[in-house]
Parts: C-alpha cells; structure tokens; sequence
C-alpha cells in the first residue's frame, strides 16, 4: 500500500506540471548526481523545447521542490533526488525518449571532455576551480560512456571520449 500511494502521489505531481516541465523533469533523469544549467539545456532542450524554455522549466521545478538546488560553488548545480530521478527515468521510457536524451547526454559530456583538456592544458584554472568546474561530473562522463559504448549507443563517440579523458588522468 506505501509504494501504490508513493507512485500515486507522484504521479499526481506529474501532472500538475505543464507539458514543457514534465518533459524536461524525465529529460533530467539521465543525470547522474548533479549538473550544471548549462548541461540541463544541452541534454533536455530539442527542435520543440529551446534553451531558454529548459531554463525557465528548470526554475519552475526547482521552485516546485521537484529538483534541488545548491548555489554554495562558483555556479549553481541541480540534482533529482534518487527516487525522483528512478521516477523521471520511468517517464522518459514511457514517452521513448530514452535514446534521443542519452545521445544529446553523450556528445554534450563530450564536448565538456574537449574543453576540460583545452582548460587544463592551458592552465588558466587553479586545480580547485578545474576540480569545481570539470571533475564533479564524472559520474555524468562515465555514464555518457557506458551509453556510448553500450548496445544503442554510439561507439565512435564512446571510443572518442575515451581517448579525449586519457590525457586528464596522467
């Protein structure tokens, strides 16, 4: 009866939100721990949804407590609490929008790889601001990855970040 009225209440929530804020919840699902506004943009806005309409949605469900917010870094970071995130992922399925957001995931973590080795080869950044600003996303990278690489995934692209990250761990 407890996990009927948790789904229940969730699904409730679902659906007090506007289309383009449900679509960019479950869009967040692929996140693993935080992100940045930036990789919210990149991963959760398509042909229908722009940038700034994934900004003002992701202001929304912050403001709606259906994702947190730490502001105490440099730049702010967003994060699905684990149970929401399992939920959201739930909904991406059901809507199939699973592979299209996994693959705009991957080549935005890409090109963060490409920058991060650009910023850290040009050390213009102290080691704290690179770590603040590139390393709290592995978990993000190593996922990026394992799609690529995986059965629907891309893996040139897998085998290309692969490559990218050798030179950041010498």
């Amino acid at each position: 009866p407890l996990l009927r009225t948790l789904q229940a209440t969730r699904d409730w929530s679902q659906c007090l939100l506007r289309a383009d804020e449900a679509t960019v919840f479950r869009r967040l699902a692929l996140f693993v721990g935080g992100f940045n506004l930036e990789a919210a943009c990149a991963v959760a806005s398509d042909a229908a949804l722009d940038r700034a309409a994934v900004a003002a949605a992701l202001a929304s469900l912050a403001a709606k407590s259906l994702v947190s917010v730490d502001r105490s870094g440099a730049a702010a970071r967003y994060r699905l609490l684990e149970t929401m995130r399992a939920y959201a992922q739930q909904k991406l399925a059901e809507a199939g929008e699973t592979r299209p957001s996994q693959r705009r995931h991957a080549e935005h973590y890409a090109a963060a790889i490409r920058e991060a080795l650009e910023v850290y080869f040009g050390a213009v950044l102290t080691d704290a601001e690179f770590f603040d600003r590139y390393v709290v996303d592995l978990g993000n990278v190593e996922r990026a990855i394992d799609w690529a690489l995986g059965p629907e995934g891309d893996a040139g692209l897998g085998a290309a970040m692969i490559g990218d990250c050798l030179p950041l761990m010498l």
